[in-house]
């Protein structure tokens, strides 16, 4: 089994409301959170932010399948502009591209 918590506030308060399996056990836990005072985790993935180019490129692996097309340079700077505003983080900006899917058509 897995388990997802996206987009924590506070790790420790799934701790300590005992949501997290115990090692050993059959579940797996993924918790996506930007809290740094995380406690005790048996493996840290830490993911930062991209550059431009990377920003960029994420987004059209997104949008392409879907639109038969990726950002037009115009449609470039806007974008970087939004991404500047949520410091390029990943996350943020796959869920800017599933959004942006609807309205660039």
């Amino acid at each position: 089994s897995l388990l997802v918590f996206d987009n924590v506030d506070s790790f420790k308060k799934l701790q300590e409301r005992h949501w997290i399996p115990h090692d050993g056990s059959a579940c797996h836990c993924i918790v996506t959170t930007r809290d740094t005072s995380s406690g005790h985790i048996d493996e840290q993935v830490m993911v930062g932010p991209l550059d431009q180019e990377s920003a960029l490129a994420l987004t059209n692996y997104f949008l392409e399948p879907e639109l038969g097309r990726q950002l037009l340079p115009e449609e470039e700077g806007k974008v970087l502009e939004i991404f500047q505003s949520f410091d390029f983080l990943p996350l943020a900006i796959v869920n800017f591209a599933t959004f942006a899917k609807q309205g660039l058509d």
